[in-house]
């Protein structure tokens, strides 16, 4: 033991050294949770974070209740982050460095909440009646405690699909109250990360991350900034999270001149309003919220793209866009990826029997194996659902599996008036006709209607689509493979 408390200098210097400096634990502290070479990270402890910055990848999407130098880092590393913080402090000077990928939302205290599902409500009165308070206003809402005035804060992420993030991050006001909805919202295998767990005034929300089967996991230790340890924890309901995310590394497509530092960062990939009504209406729940691909990606078709459906949703920007006859989704993918392309908060509904055409049905033919079939049942709905996923667009698309006249009906009698309506079902001319006139009735006044496969190949397609626009009066523009028709104002 003798010269053992003159070596404690020495071996302080080397752990900093050789631990916290390559950390960026040496860095001056007003310039925040950074790395040694001055890139930003989150203000989490330092085990958590190596953690994190293993998992993270690009595809994911994140919510996080708290902005700051993590929202920055985030952006960075994963796909979409959406960042709520009541304080323009804290906010503005991560929207000055924010990315296209990123959406920041300012709810200040008393801001007015989204609306709470019925069978929350009295879940939620209880929280906020019985949660822990110092008796000083002030000390409570600095810390998170105070959850009765942040209910605005907190409900932010309702205005998302359950199920919509990989991640969320509790680490700013009324953080119990955050937990219960992150327990909620974050999807099937997801993470919940929540900071400064070593304290006790929080078990309310831990409370409801257990009870919705979550784990939880503490990485105590050093982090950013403190000269002291501290606690954060990972909760999640499997270890999913650890050996592969329910989602793809691809990262999904963003406008990449998309408003940044002066103007609004959301763009591209957040909900819209229509979206999620028709997802919904249509199947009663998002049915990508729990979905992990099934199959290997494949995108086979024909004629997915064309310059003019990037010309069209260039100047129409629309809301909805209907692709009839879908196949294994490579033209739903590229209509998908131009609304997000040009920044429009619109959705792709994508009609199909999901069985095939006449032409599939021979199985001596080379078109009957081009599907796969599990006990004789086409697989083409999997295949479809898959290749969003893996394509990063399911959040752009409410697959609707009918026939095109049943979904014809069905659009029609939610009042859905579309934009673009492509056409690339049956090849047979009376199917051709009528898929025209119907869908005609939900294109919207100046709309575009857009088909496939005027060719020779295919003179059935070529009488019907002709017989059509002579039919309304209107002019067919052929640009081979596809024919075009507008719809007059009035």
């Amino acid at each position: 033991m003798s010269g053992h408390s003159d070596d404690v200098p020495l071996r302080l210097a080397r752990l900093f050294e050789r631990y916290l400096a390559p950390l960026g634990w040496g860095q001056p502290v007003d310039r925040g949770p950074v790395a040694r070479d001055g890139a930003p990270v989150p203000w989490i402890t330092y085990a958590a974070f190596a953690t994190l910055d293993r998992l993270a990848r690009p595809g994911l999407r994140v919510f996080e209740f708290g902005c700051g130098h993590s929202s920055l880092w985030w952006a960075g590393k994963v796909g979409e982050v959406i960042s709520v913080d009541h304080d323009l402090a804290w906010l503005e000077p991560i929207r000055a460095r924010a990315r296209p990928n990123q959406t920041l939302l300012h709810r200040p205290v008393h801001a007015p909440p989204e609306p709470i599902p019925a069978d929350m409500a009295a879940h939620i009165q209880a929280l906020i009646a019985g949660q822990w308070s110092s008796g000083d206003s002030h000390f409570d809402t600095v810390h998170g405690h105070n959850c009765r005035d942040f209910l605005g804060y907190a409900t932010s992420l309702l205005a998302w699909p359950q199920g919509y993030f990989d991640a969320i991050v509790v680490d700013g006001m009324a953080r119990s109250l955050c937990a219960y909805f992150a327990a909620h919202w974050v999807r099937p295998g997801g993470l919940v990360v929540f900071d400064n767990t070593e304290r006790t005034e929080y078990e309310a929300g831990y409370r409801w991350l257990r009870n919705r089967g979550f784990a939880r996991l503490d990485f105590w230790g050093p982090g950013p900034v403190n000269d002291f340890a501290w606690c954060t924890s990972l909760f999640a309901q499997s270890l999913a999270p650890f050996i592969g995310w329910p989602t793809d590394d691809a990262v999904r497509p963003v406008r990449p001149d998309a408003q940044g530092a002066g103007g609004p960062v959301k763009v591209a990939a957040a909900p819209n309003a229509v979206h999620r009504d028709l997802m919904h209406r249509i199947h009663g729940t998002d049915i990508f919220a729990a979905y992990i691909p099934t199959l290997a990606e494949d995108v086979q078709g024909w004629n997915s793209a064309h310059p003019a459906f990037d010309e069209i949703v260039a100047e129409l920007r629309p809301d909805v866009i209907i692709d009839v006859g879908v196949w294994k989704g490579g033209s739903t993918i590229y209509l998908a990826g131009l609304l997000n392309q040009h920044a429009v908060a619109g959705t792709v509904v994508a009609v199909d029997s999901f069985l095939g055409s006449l032409e599939h049905a021979n199985s001596e033919s080379d078109l009957f194996r081009l599907i796969a079939r599990r006990h004789g049942m086409p697989q083409l709905y999997e295949q479809f659902l898959s290749n969003l996923v893996r394509r990063g667009v399911h959040d752009r698309v409410v697959p609707l599996p009918q026939t095109s006249a049943a979904a014809c009906a069905l659009l029609s009698r939610f009042g859905v008036q579309a934009g673009l309506i492509h056409i690339d079902a049956s090849h047979e001319y009376q199917d051709v006709l009528q898929d025209a006139r119907s869908y005609w009735d939900v294109l919207a006044p100046g709309g575009y209607l857009v088909g496939d496969d005027y060719h020779p190949y295919w003179p059935s397609v070529i009488r019907a689509a002709d017989e059509f626009a002579a039919e309304k009066g209107v002019t067919l523009s052929n640009r081979s493979p596809k024919w075009i028709v507008r719809k007059p104002l009035a």
